[in-house]
């Protein structure tokens, strides 16, 4: 298989015992798997980027919060007379701020890479898997000092990069099940 294929099909179809709609539901079903765990990394990465960034970048780390944690602020701000800036500025040196990486946060992103590494090993989907593995080997590096904030600040923006690898890889796998009808 090249390294950059997709998927192998040929053996992905003798994982499935030669069963091409099999293989086609369980490609289908790892999209949806897939979106999922994505969809959770990116929410875990906007959480830890907003408390490791610097309050000259306030404004335009707004844009990348959560979805929820903007309109709650968009709501404040609207009844208010204070910035963005000045609001996350406050937030972030609330006493519950304590420039700690939330509970866990890179161990989650490290569980969901490892999630999507298993199934698209099982399906001969490299891209996938080669990515993955990838942001789960990073994340269990700044897993290890989660509890430095220097060092979680150099470990972020390869956490970031990584992800951003898998991003491709999985709309690379999008594009391909485009492309056979799933």
């Amino acid at each position: 298989m090249a390294a950059n294929e997709v998927i192998d099909w040929d053996e992905a179809m003798e994982q499935c015992g030669d069963d091409e709609e099999f293989l086609r539901e369980l490609l289908a079903d790892l999209r949806g798997e897939i979106d999922l765990q994505v969809k959770r990394i990116d929410e875990i990465l906007r959480r830890v980027r907003f408390l490791y960034v610097p309050d000259d970048q306030a404004d335009a780390m707004y844009d990348s919060l959560p979805d929820s944690t903007s309109v709650i602020i968009s709501n404040l701000l609207s009844f208010s007379l204070i910035s963005s800036e000045v609001l996350i500025s406050h937030l972030r040196c609330s006493p519950t701020h304590n420039m700690q990486v939330p509970d866990g946060a890179f161990h989650q992103i490290m569980k969901a890479a490892h999630a999507i590494k298993g199934s698209a090993s099982n399906l001969m989907c490299q891209q996938l898997r080669q990515a993955s593995m990838a942001l789960e080997s990073t994340a269990a590096a700044a897993n290890d000092d989660a509890g430095d904030p220097a060092a979680v600040q150099t470990h972020l923006p390869m956490v970031t990069a990584r992800f951003n690898e898998l991003r491709q890889a999985v709309q690379n796998y999008h594009d391909f099940l485009s492309k056979i009808g799933i």
